[in-house]
């Protein structure tokens, strides 16, 4: 394959375009890590499970401890974020900038990967980037790992273009396998997203260096394992009732295969250069079609989605440039180009609307300061945070970890009971003997709901009727706030 030709067209205009796409993702970021809350529940589970192990405590308790409040997420997921919280400290703020940085970071890692094929392409770099991360919204800015591995994509990319690795191509090749095996350390099927890296890579040096990288690969996954935190076993007990409780959704189906027809999109650029293509271009080409297909298995589950593509992004740039670069001064694949940016940016415009109209900036506020006036109210007590009877309240309990920060309890999250009660597994003996003998002092629910009650996102009730009866029979409604009532033990 040639080298794509340096653009010496400066068009100062698409350069304001990239830099305005490029500055939109930057202040939705910006605004979403300055906001007072969260907005999908699994971004406190992550955070409390971050802030678990800097005690020293274990990521994944086995399904049979009375504790039910560790997801599918790698450790490394879980790790990203301590280093955050140990450096800065517990707050909101500090569970989402792991999250906010990658967002950040990844195009302007595409950006520095191409500068040296001219300011046009790094540009249009750029403008792709973004617009796949703002389409993306909010899982762009949420502390789920997907941010996280895209970055991870952009810099393995980036290792397979630097120059100064020339002639140093087993540290490249290790550099590649320990991008994957961070993204797999957050998510195990990110191993996905570098398979077609992996064969451009290997397809001239061999199968040597194939199994180099996949033993590197696979001890970097497997170290974290021999911390004492993280329990191999208890991990992978989850992934046998997924795969057997989580059957694909028709709908959830079309949602991803409408967001990937702008994942498809870049594959016009390899068509439009086909003549200069070489066999590894197409097995690039081939195999990142191929791994977009795939991906459609475990996105379309529930509780999955579209944002399951992002990490697909750095890669979809790379082959609009790497084979539409040469010919930017094509009238075809400049076009091209524009289009593919334009229905990024037409589709994207509404979404970040919707984004910025979902922060309820004054009632955040106002739920953050009742939690820590209900800490002060029973001071001395062990609070905990529980759900009501509507999916309406849910968003205000997210917030339990101003709760859990300050030393209060954690042994439920409604977010993992609900995945659990989904895969048919029943919360232990153990768990409800506990709220029988009042473990935890004081719960906080929705305030005028009836406790643990609520029905969630798979339509059916997240706690059984056992446990919302053995809540009622032990503890009382004792005060009642704006956004909560205080139900203490009533012994």
């Amino acid at each position: 394959m040639t080298a794509p030709a340096r653009s010496r067209a400066r068009p100062f205009p698409f350069y304001v375009l990239a830099a305005l796409v490029y500055a939109s993702l930057l202040a939705v970021a910006v605004l979403y890590l300055a906001y007072p809350a969260f907005i999908d529940h699994g971004e406190p589970s992550t955070l409390l499970i971050a802030w678990r192990l800097l005690q020293g405590l274990p990521a994944y308790p086995p399904f049979s401890a009375p504790e039910r409040i560790t997801n599918i997420y790698g450790p490394l997921a879980y790790g990203v974020n301590t280093v955050v919280l140990a450096a800065f400290g517990p707050s909101i703020p500090a569970g989402k900038a792991a999250a906010v940085a990658a967002a950040i970071a990844m195009p302007a890692m595409i950006f520095w990967s191409r500068i040296r094929d001219g300011w046009t392409v790094a540009a249009a770099g750029v403008l792709l980037a973004a617009g796949y991360a703002l389409l993306h919204l909010p899982a762009t800015v949420w502390n789920r790992p997907d941010s996280f591995v895209a970055l991870c994509v952009a810099v393995a990319l980036a290792v397979l273009r630097m120059q100064s690795l020339d002639g140093r191509e087993t540290l490249r090749a290790l550099l590649i396998a320990l991008c994957a095996a961070l993204a797999a350390g957050a998510k195990l099927h990110a191993a996905l997203y570098f398979a077609p890296i992996v064969l451009f890579y290997v397809w001239e040096r061999g199968l040597g260096t194939l199994i180099l990288m996949g033993a590197a690969g696979a001890l970097l996954v497997l170290a974290p394992f021999a911390l004492p935190p993280f329990s191999l076993v208890d991990y992978l007990s989850w992934f046998e009732p997924v795969a057997a409780g989580k059957q694909n959704s028709w709908g959830v189906f079309l949602k991803v295969f409408r967001y990937s027809l702008f994942y498809f999109a870049p594959l016009v650029f390899p068509l439009l250069d086909r003549k200069t293509l070489r066999a590894r271009d197409w097995a690039y080409v081939g195999a990142y079609a191929g791994c977009l297909v795939l991906s459609f298995f475990p996105a379309s589950k529930p509780g999955a989605g579209m944002h399951y593509l992002l990490p697909f992004a750095p890669i979809a740039v790379d082959i609009a440039l790497r084979y539409g670069a040469a010919g930017f001064t094509k009238r075809m694949a400049t076009a091209a180009a524009a289009i593919l940016a334009l229905a990024l940016l037409a589709v994207s415009m509404p979404i970040q609307e919707r984004f910025v109209r979902a922060l309820h900036w004054d009632e955040a506020r106002a739920v953050g300061g009742e939690i820590r006036q209900i800490m002060a109210d029973f001071s001395g007590r062990t609070i905990e945070m529980g759900v009501g009877d509507t999916v309406v309240s849910y968003p205000r309990t997210f917030q339990k970890t101003i709760l859990v920060t300050a030393g209060h309890p954690y042994s439920l999250d409604a977010a993992i009971v609900t995945e659990t009660a989904y895969l048919k597994i029943p919360l232990p003996p153990e768990t409800v003997a506990r709220i029988r003998a009042c473990r935890t002092d004081v719960w906080l629910i929705p305030a005028g709901e009836r406790p643990f009650a609520m029905v969630g996102y798979y339509a059916m009730p997240a706690f059984g009727q056992e446990f919302q009866d053995a809540f009622l029979a032990a503890y009382e409604k004792r005060r009642s706030y704006r956004y909560f009532d205080a139900w203490a033990c009533r012994r």
